[in-house]
């Protein structure tokens, strides 16, 4: 039990400096929209970092992987990228959810954030791998993992129930838990299966922005 804390402690370490840190350049103006070469670049080294630290977590799965396997997330983003030319011709932007949600870049539906949050994706899909990978190698059974990752994805989205109100903020917290319990199973029980989770992190946030511009009075 206490090497299971001491990974969790520091996977969260991981996400939180990570995170911090981009934050900071949040509010140096550097975002996914103003900056997409620059936070693309950001997420990517990130990324990199964790392979290349826990490398033996990763080579056995990516082993496993083909070229094929990443067709549903090409498809995904294609999915995007029509929703990103479309939407914004035939409806109004939701100006009141912008105004109040400097932070939420996504309702912007703008190209450059698309391809940007690619690469945070890719990011976050890495830290949600290694937890797995982590948490497995202690012997943990599936379903306490998938638990514990419900749990621990909830948590790190409590701060946006104050940042963004109850409604968009809550939103996004019981979505993390939903992916917490499910993406452990498809990762794991399936070949492909981060290519999957990878496909429905992005589709997930062409949806909720797709929402918002269709109805914007749901999430404020």
């Amino acid at each position: 039990m206490a090497r299971i804390s001491v990974d969790v402690g520091r996977w969260m370490l991981v996400w939180f400096v990570a995170w911090g840190f981009y934050y900071a350049l949040i509010s140096h103006k550097v975002n996914y929209i103003s900056h997409p070469i620059g936070t693309a670049a950001y997420f990517l080294f990130a990324a990199a970092v964790v392979l290349v630290v826990y490398k033996d977590l990763f080579l056995a799965y990516v082993a496993l992987l083909k070229p094929v396997s990443w067709t549903v997330p090409g498809l995904a983003f294609v999915v995007g990228l029509v929703a990103y030319v479309v939407l914004p011709l035939v409806l109004t932007p939701p100006h009141t959810l912008m105004v109040r949600n400097k932070d939420m870049f996504f309702l912007h539906l703008d190209l450059r954030y698309l391809f940007s949050k690619l690469f945070d994706i890719l990011f976050q899909q890495v830290l949600i791998f290694l937890l797995i990978a982590l948490l497995l190698r202690r012997k943990l059974s599936l379903k306490n993992i998938s638990f514990l990752c419900c749990g621990l994805f909830g948590i790190i989205h409590l701060y946006l129930l104050k940042q963004n109100g109850l409604a968009l903020g809550g939103y996004f917290v019981l979505f993390s838990m939903a992916a917490g319990l499910t993406f452990p199973f498809l990762i794991v029980r399936c070949r492909t299966g981060l290519a999957y989770t990878s496909s429905l992190h992005l589709l997930f946030y062409v949806m909720t922005g797709a929402v918002c511009w269709l109805c914007p009075s749901a999430l404020i």
